[in-house]
């Protein structure tokens, strides 16, 4: 078993290698999840060789960063940011986050709010909602107060949005045909602040709001294992006889997404990837997972 295991990880990095020169730079949906499936293999296998095509992997993103304006989690600088703040956080590499990546997204969050304030498109929604999730992970990662204040003042910045758009009928309307996989999207990141103990009064009255919103969607019934989790959780947080014991987060197996049995060649970390199911196989050997990454990976991400 260990060594049909260990085939199946070399193949998938000789076919990163192959498919490495022609990728282009897409965030979580590319070289990034490619880089942090290398980085755990290399740290499992004490190789130095699969570390190398790690670091190479994020060098080129980070040399590329510069011609991206996409801000999503999915092919844009969400998504590389999150990525390099999980690889330093998690001791694959030296790099000090706050000194670059994240002041520059912070400069395109600001640029991006001043001309999207108004929500009309299922882009700027979803672009709302990366922005939630990676400024909701460094709010968590973060050690110093004054640094913890600023990342509650952008998350605010965007409940407050967030809040006053669900509240204007127009707006409200439009975004009640945006597909059920955007707006569940949203729905996990809100659970992601309360699972970190984010405290703000934005976040329950909004939560309230989407589950009423899902619910009433055609395609509510497809919701898969991880979106009926996500919406139990709904229901604990806004109960009002909620315990402590409720609010803590919980890691493990209960979402696999058993419908899906198929794994495409692509080196993206949702869409049924193989690097996707590679991170999975790796991490079960963890006994302690990166909450957001486990949000990540139960995920399967559509492009907008």
């Amino acid at each position: 078993m260990k060594q049909n295991q260990e085939e199946y990880y070399l193949n998938i990095v000789k076919l990163l290698k192959i498919q490495s020169f022609s990728y282009p730079s897409l965030g979580l949906n590319g070289r990034c999840a490619a880089a942090i499936f290398l980085f755990e293999l290399s740290g499992k296998e004490n190789n130095t060789e699969i570390y190398d095509q790690a670091i190479d992997f994020i060098e080129r993103e980070l040399n590329e960063i510069d011609k991206i304006e996409n801000l999503s989690l999915y092919n844009g600088l969400c998504g590389i940011a999150w990525t390099i703040q999980y690889l330093a956080n998690e001791d694959f590499i030296d790099l000090n986050v706050d000194s670059y990546l994240s002041q520059y997204l912070e400069k395109h969050f600001i640029q991006f709010k001043d001309n999207n304030y108004n929500i009309s498109t299922v882009y700027q929604f979803q672009t709302y909602t990366d922005l939630l999730f990676y400024f909701s992970s460094r709010y968590i990662s973060v050690k110093k107060e004054r640094q913890k204040i600023k990342y509650a003042q952008l998350i605010s910045q965007i409940l407050i949005i967030l809040n006053q758009q669900s509240y204007t009928d127009q707006t409200f309307e439009r975004q009640n045909s945006f597909p059920f996989q955007n707006i569940f999207f949203l729905l996990r990141a809100l659970i992601y602040l309360l699972d970190i103990d984010f405290q703000s009064p934005l976040i329950k009255p909004l939560l309230q709001k989407i589950k009423e919103k899902i619910e009433k969607k055609k395609d509510f019934e497809s919701g898969d294992s991880y979106q009926m989790y996500i919406l139990r959780k709904v229901t604990i947080y806004t109960s009002k006889s909620q315990s402590f014991t409720d609010r803590k987060p919980v890691i493990k197996d209960y979402t696999q997404n058993n419908h899906i049995t198929t794994k495409d060649n692509s080196i993206g970390i949702w869409n049924n990837s193989i690097v996707h199911d590679a991170i999975r196989k790796i991490l079960t050997t963890k006994p302690e997972k990166d909450l957001g990454l486990n949000y990540i990976l139960e995920c399967q991400y559509n492009s907008y």
